[in-house]
């Protein structure tokens, strides 16, 4: 069986109370009612039969007939019977014919016959003779049905205008709250849910807190779920990180293994000492230049190094660094070209920002081919100054650029490793740029690849 809804709960109960006050109220006023209708219509008898009397004035006994006669034809609902002083009927309509006796006192009603009322208005003067007058009328008559059919009309009216404000009140009423249960049902499935209307009362502040609740529960799980997604991703990455760790240290311990025992057991060409004795202090060097950039990636990502903040002549700062990249753009025949203000003031970590912007020029011009240039300029806004390095002639795809911040990721492995490069340079720039919170860039244009990275401008 289905529930009756609020609304409904509402408007059957609100009829309910008012029909209640409407009976309760008849039954208070009932008595005085029925009273108040008697002394209607005796009034109203009474005012008939008083134009009557008036009309019979001064006429003679066939005026009295003929007026009566026409007196009846208007008001056939009443009964009565004009008589003389000698105790003749000089008028009577048929009613009253049957319902009149005449004894020595005169005329008497019939005891089998039982009149409503009797009003006698006698001893007025048609023709100096004394008329008598028995007027008669029944209980429910006319007046009495008019009052029935005004009363009943009165009480659909009622009853009308009782189910259109009872309607009109519950709908006023169960709206907002029918409202805040949809909004409720929504919430329920994380569905969007629209603020609710202004309203100054207990419901609005009810629905307001319903709403405020909702969205505090929702930024709650959405944190919730970050958080998660966050901490999987750092799973992920941290599983990623020591595989790739495991892998590049296992491969030339393994190396240094076999040239040990190589020399331990004097095999061919091992038999010279010096010689791989040297390639294993190259191979462990690499090792521990390995380790020391694992361990600073370490450090950035635990929070054990903060930057220090400090303002730098953004011109200096990069033409200190530029001194070996000459050098290695020469042999690639690379153009390396600098362009920065000289009166250009950041606010950065020095230290970081030094061996961030290293990186990124030794990516740059290990990734450009010969001949190519690495552009360095930057463009000034009201906050920031942008420091764009610019490779020419390179271009990334678009599914490569996503994984180049990777750990040990390298576009061409092979010459990476050959080149001595660990593949952890735009990490430790990833890292590097993120704990000094400055947005950076890396994408492709129509010169080639650009890196960009927005660094906060000092006051001037």
């Amino acid at each position: 069986m289905k529930k009756m809804g609020i609304y409904a709960k509402t408007f059957f109960y609100t009829i309910f109370l008012i029909l209640s006050v409407i009976v309760v109220t008849l039954a208070i006023f009932s008595e005085q009612a029925v009273e108040f209708y008697n002394v209607s219509k005796h009034q109203n008898v009474r005012e008939i039969f008083t134009t009557f009397q008036e009309e019979l004035e001064g006429k003679s006994y066939d005026e009295v007939r003929m007026t009566a006669e026409r007196f009846h034809e208007d008001y056939p609902e009443y009964e009565f019977a004009l008589y003389d002083y000698r105790g003749s009927l000089v008028f009577a309509t048929p009613y009253c014919e049957g319902i009149l006796d005449q004894n020595e006192e005169g005329w008497v009603l019939n005891q089998d016959k039982d009149p409503s009322v009797t009003l006698n208005l006698a001893n007025f003067n048609p023709s100096d003779n004394n008329l008598g007058l028995l007027a008669f009328y029944p209980e429910f008559g006319p007046p009495y049905i008019d009052f029935i059919k005004m009363t009943a009309a009165l009480l659909a009216a009622v009853l009308v205008i009782s189910s259109i404000a009872a309607a009109m009140f519950a709908k006023i009423i169960t709206d907002p709250i029918k409202r805040i249960a949809r909004d409720a049902c929504k919430m329920s499935s994380l569905e969007p849910v629209s603020p609710p209307p202004e309203r100054h009362d207990e419901i609005g502040q009810l629905g307001k807190d319903v709403h405020e609740m909702y969205w505090r529960l929702k930024n709650t799980i959405t944190d919730m779920k970050m958080e998660i997604d966050r901490r999987t991703r750092m799973e992920e990455s941290q599983r990623y990180f020591f595989s790739a760790v495991s892998h590049e240290l296992k491969t030339p311990i393994a190396a240094v293994n076999a040239l040990l025992e190589g020399m331990l057991e004097n095999i061919g060409d091992y038999q010279n000492h010096t010689k791989y004795v040297m390639e294993c202090f190259k191979l462990t060097n690499t090792q521990t230049k390995l380790v020391n950039e694992i361990l600073d990636i370490v450090k950035l990502t635990d929070g054990r190094v903060k930057p220090c903040y400090e303002e730098v002549n953004l011109n200096e700062a990069v033409h200190s660094l530029l001194d070996p990249y000459f050098t290695l753009a020469g042999r690639k025949s690379q153009k390396l070209m600098v362009d920065i203000p000289h009166n250009m003031y950041c606010i950065v970590d020095k230290k970081m920002f030094s061996r961030a912007l290293c990186n990124i020029l030794i990516n740059s011009i290990q990734y450009s081919n010969d001949g190519e240039n690495i552009e360095v300029w930057c463009d000034e806004s009201e906050e920031r100054v942008c420091l764009n390095i610019l490779n020419t002639g390179a271009q990334i795809e678009e599914d490569v650029m996503e994984r180049l911040f990777e750990p040990f990721y390298r576009i061409d492995s092979a010459r990476s490793r050959k080149d001595g490069h660990s593949g952890l340079g735009l990490t430790i720039v990833n890292e590097l740029l993120n704990k000094m919170e400055i947005p950076f860039e890396l994408r492709n244009t129509e010169k080639g690849v650009l890196f960009s990275m927005k660094l906060l401008k000092a006051e001037s």
